[in-house]
């Protein structure tokens, strides 16, 4: 038996030392997530799972836990072996539902079915269909996704059953929990102000200050507590006093001072975009990453934190990606099944353009999150449009088969799971509540100890436990947003 001195020796090896896995293990590992959302969109279409919460919200509530967060659980524990075997299974679940529906209740509908596609006045009624002026879901299904990936990643990391290739890498590689903090400040600069150019004022610094406020006194809460109760920490990530949260607030600040002194076009942007990406990439190469990976001894506060700090403006170039892709998307009328198809065509094009870049970098500089390198941002955005994308083609598939279907079309409708809304409205409570269970947690419990069951149990618990709080405090108009 390991007396806590070893345990927590053996800890921060299990979690440090990582060289990853590969960028298509990691978009099978976040597929699920995706994938579920047709699958509640046939379950609702067969009044299997409620629409609304309404009086039946506990069993809408688990329902939706179970097709929406259970396989992003499955796909990252006992699934892991094969990563393909979870959306391969939800591939083939989703047509088997719509088949059993039009054999079971329309006997006849394969003809109206035929006609849509066929019948060019049908056909010019689905062209010319027009969605109601709301936030469209696919933003908010990629936030929402973002947020409960890396809240559940954070927590089953400490466990056996997480396989060690997902976990953040050492130095260069892909790894899921890389992901996070990149999708973060993407998730953020996609609905950045700046990213709607009817807008004319850019947001004060002040404000832009005060709304980063809460994330440095959770950076420094975090500091704090992790000191109190001597928690393992593997101090490569960002180094030995700096973290996720001030990485996030220093982002946001330092992108809208800039923001102050440029053109508020898209191509002004798109130049920033290239131009920090380059000069951050040029001062690695120069000497800055081989002082960031050096076995220098950490004395004074730059040199203990050298991660973090040579990685800022990485995240920065970062952001401003975010928010070209957010004009870009913006500059789609989303409103029409046109104007989805032509994004959905873009959105494919900017995608194959950032996997190619990425697979160039991978080759060359590397992909490192520790340095926020170029390879790292092109994987991110690579990533980011992928994902965007296959939002964007269920939601029209899942559009398309309500107006097939005109009986059970609802103009008011648009499908985001109602465990999406919660954690999107309350993203910051949801991923500090999600820190402070792992700490806590792993304050009581040697979780590296425990077997495969028991862990996907607790794992489960611990997500049920985030999603209930999110879902409760959204029943009161609670929000609290990252």
């Amino acid at each position: 038996m390991l007396n806590q001195s070893d345990y927590r020796a053996y800890h921060e090896r299990m979690i440090s030392g990582n060289k990853g896995t590969t960028a298509k293990d990691v978009m099978l590992v976040v597929l699920p997530s995706i994938l579920s959302l047709h699958i509640l969109a046939g379950l609702q279409s067969h009044h299997l799972v409620p629409r609304t919460l309404g009086k039946h919200k506990i069993a809408a509530f688990f329902a939706e836990f179970f097709v929406v967060i259970m396989p992003s659980i499955l796909s990252l524990t006992i699934c892991s072996y094969n990563t393909a075997t979870i959306p391969m299974f939800m591939c083939f679940a989703g047509p088997v539902l719509g088949l059993k529906w039009k054999i079971s209740e329309n006997r006849g509908r394969w003809s109206h079915i035929y006609a849509v596609f066929f019948n060019s006045r049908t056909f010019s009624n689905i062209l010319s269909f027009k969605l109601p002026a709301k936030p469209r879901s696919y933003i908010t299904n990629f936030r929402a996704i973002t947020n409960m990936l890396t809240v559940l990643a954070i927590f089953a990391v400490d466990f056996h059953i997480f396989p060690r290739r997902f976990a953040k890498t050492q130095t260069f590689g892909f790894g899921v929990m890389d992901l996070g903090v990149g999708l973060f400040v993407i998730a953020n600069a996609l609905v950045a102000p700046e990213t709607d150019s009817s807008k004319s004022l850019s947001v004060p610094v002040l404000k832009t200050f005060l709304q980063s406020l809460p994330l440095v006194i959770l950076g420094f809460g975090r500091l704090i507590m992790t000191a109190q109760v001597d928690y393992q920490k593997n101090v490569t990530e960002y180094g030995v006093h700096w973290n996720f949260f001030f990485t996030l607030a220093f982002t946001k600040v330092v992108s809208c001072i800039i923001l102050k002194y440029v053109d508020r076009s898209t191509y002004a942007y798109g130049l920033m975009f290239v131009g920090l990406t380059v000069t951050h990439e040029a001062a690695l190469q120069l000497g800055l990453q081989d002082w960031v990976f050096s076995n220098a001894p950490r004395h004074g506060i730059i040199s203990a934190n050298r991660e973090g700090i040579a990685s800022n403006m990485g995240y920065v170039a970062l952001y401003f990606g975010g928010i070209v892709l957010g004009r870009d998307l913006r500059s789609f009328d989303t409103f029409s099944m046109m104007g989805n198809m032509s994004m959905l065509e873009r959105l494919l094009f900017v995608s194959i353009i950032f996997w190619s870049g990425t697979v160039a970098c991978e080759h060359t500089f590397g992909v490192s999150r520790r340095l926020a390198n170029m390879g790292y941002i092109l994987w991110v955005l690579a990533f980011t449009s992928t994902v965007i994308a296959f939002l964007l083609f269920i939601e029209i598939i899942v559009i398309l088969s309500k107006v097939v279907d005109e009986r059970r079309f609802n103009k008011n409708v648009l499908f985001v799971p109602k465990i999406f809304e919660a954690i999107n409205r309350n993203g910051l409570l949801f991923f500090l509540l999600g820190n402070v269970l792992t700490g806590m947690f792993n304050i009581l419990v040697r979780t590296f100890t425990l077997n495969s069951v028991t862990s996907f149990v607790v794992i489960n618990i611990y997500m049920l436990t985030n999603c209930a709080a999110v879902a409760i405090l959204q029943a009161w108009n609670f929000t609290l947003k990252l």
